[in-house]
């Protein structure tokens, strides 16, 4: 447990200056080369017991491996004995990539990354301008009989 636990205060002392400037747009290519081959190194071998995702421009999400929205959506699918088939979700950050990629028909707002949105069927306005509602249409317009 404690070389996790140093594992992760290395992760974080690493990444920590990055994202304490949040005027500044995270550039994964433009980092320190010897912070990423750290960094790299300790997700590698912490993987089994941690997953990492950017959450907004300046924030990155610990959490134990496994816990996820794509696991939560899966456990839900199955108690409520849906079809896999008629679930959707919508999101618009790396932090949905998993419920993304788990469901039938996955959708991102506008705001969303291109590589968020190139794992959706469709694209919404952005999440101020009504992305749910949107959402709550097309799925009724297209899979709603």
């Amino acid at each position: 447990m404690k070389k996790i636990v140093f594992a992760f205060i290395i992760l974080l002392s690493c990444l920590f200056p990055i994202f304490a400037d949040s005027s500044k747009n995270i550039d994964v290519e433009n980092l320190d080369t010897k912070k990423l081959k750290i960094i790299k190194k300790i997700i590698e071998e912490y993987n089994k017991y941690f997953d990492c995702f950017l959450t907004s421009r300046f924030t990155l999400e610990v959490v134990k491996s496994g816990v996820n929205k794509g696991s939560a959506v899966k456990k839900l699918t199955e108690h409520l004995n849906l079809m896999p088939q008629n679930v959707a979700a919508i999101g618009d950050y790396y932090n949905d990539v998993k419920m993304l990629e788990s469901v039938a028909h996955p959708v991102c707002c506008g705001q969303a990354p291109d590589d968020i949105k190139s794992i959706c069927e469709h694209v919404t306005c952005h999440c101020n301008d009504g992305a749910v509602c949107e959402f709550i249409n097309y799925i009724e317009q297209n899979y709603i009989v």
